[in-house]
């Protein structure tokens, strides 16, 4: 079955085509780097905010499970971080156990046989955090309150370290106009995604 999945997320990417399904825990994204990046486009500022104005964005997992307004200082990523730099057990983690449970955000489930890749990313990308010469956390703008749409891990290694988040912001349009629409009409007749709904309707005339 996971490989199945893998041809068919291979197939997708390749032809660029976005598939959505929907599970116990919530909505599931199939090629989610082409859904990432189609909102960053536009007009952008760089600014620089302090770990406790951000905070995670939508993931579209049901109520029960997501994250959607989590502090990145609080966060499952911001521990994971932890575990890393002092050499804990990272099964233990909430960020792992997520993982394995399809909860982390709209990534399938995923089997934690091999922690090689992460340790790798963290020792690749904790240097760059630590000099100040990491790629800028994407965020945007909602009702007063910075989200974060791509980034996470920067964000939580500088929580971790106590430093301030360099950051480009994009239009708020950017994040409900290319997708949030789409996964709206997915949600809006089914039960357990109210806080999902409340916040793709705040800012926009979706319906």
């Amino acid at each position: 079955m996971d490989i199945l999945y893998r041809v068919v997320e291979k197939l997708c990417s390749v032809f660029h085509i976005i598939k959505v399904f929907e599970t116990s825990k919530g909505l599931k994204n199939i090629n989610m780097r082409s859904v990432s990046n189609l909102g960053k486009t536009g007009t952008s500022v760089d600014l620089e905010l302090d770990c406790n104005e951000l905070f995670l964005g939508p993931d579209f997992l049901k109520d029960d499970y997501t994250l959607l307004g989590c502090p990145v200082s609080l966060s499952p990523h911001r521990f994971f971080m932890e575990a890393f730099l002092h050499n804990t057990d990272l099964y233990e983690t909430e960020y792992v156990k997520r993982t394995i449970n399809g909860t982390i955000d709209w990534r399938r489930p995923q089997k934690v046989k091999d922690l090689s890749y992460w340790k790798g990313r963290f020792k690749k990308v904790y240097p760059c955090v630590d000099n100040d010469s990491y790629s800028p956390v994407v965020v945007y703008l909602r009702k007063g309150k910075y989200y974060i749409y791509d980034g996470k891990h920067r964000a939580a290694l500088c929580a971790m370290l106590g430093r301030k988040v360099k950051c480009t912001l994009i239009p708020d349009n950017c994040v409900t106009g290319f997708y949030g629409r789409y996964f709206f009409s997915i949600m809006k007749n089914k039960k357990g995604y109210d806080k999902h709904i409340d916040f793709i309707r705040e800012s926009n005339e979706i319906e």
